[in-house]
């Protein structure tokens, strides 16, 4: 009977570990620029395409530059068409329209094949990362905006839940919410 309490005193103390780490992985994501947000969700999904073994390197590379064309924009309306885009939920959706879009046809059709063809996860993660940037485009950031938190603890989750690296969340925090009204400084040469 000892032995089944110090197993439920452990399992406890181990959930109070995974609350405590839960609570200060979103604490240090809220002291973080929502550039600095992108960035990171942006290493998550490098390393879930390097880890998986996604090599489709012309979507990747599709997918990829826009994240990073968020970081270095000053011209965040321009990248929003970009990203909308080549967002999953949108090209997957069963209201799918070619029409919609402002890209070339034939590479829409070809993207959505692309999509049809990955796990749902990596798909999603595309999306939450993507949403970053674009959650907060039209409104206040507020105290630590929480339209871009959601979609980074939700990389997180499935990043977790998929064995990919998670990138130490401590790096990020010199990009400092205080800067350019939460939105953060340009990030170059990434």
């Amino acid at each position: 009977m000892d032995n089944l309490l110090c197993l439920i005193i452990e399992e406890e103390c181990f959930e109070v570990v995974l609350c405590t780490s839960q609570w200060f992985m979103e604490d240090s994501i809220k002291k973080i620029s929502i550039r600095g947000r992108m960035y990171f969700c942006l290493q998550c999904l490098q390393n879930a395409f390097r880890e998986k073994n996604r090599r489709d390197e012309k979507f990747i590379g599709l997918i990829l530059k826009t994240a990073k064309d968020f970081l270095q924009s000053e011209e965040l309306d321009k990248w929003e068409e970009s990203a909308e885009n080549i967002l999953p939920v949108n090209l997957l959706d069963s209201k799918f329209n070619i029409n919609d879009y402002t890209m070339d046809h034939s590479l829409v059709l070809k993207l959505k094949l692309f999509y049809e063809q990955l796990p749902p996860y990596l798909t999603d993660l595309i999306d939450y990362t993507l949403n970053v940037g674009l959650n907060n485009l039209y409104g206040g950031t507020g105290e630590y905006s929480s339209f871009t938190l959601d979609p980074v603890l939700k990389v997180i989750t499935i990043c977790k839940q998929n064995n990919i690296e998670i990138p130490d969340i401590s790096n990020f925090l010199k990009f400092s919410f205080n800067e350019e009204h939460g939105w953060g400084n340009t990030i170059r040469n990434v």
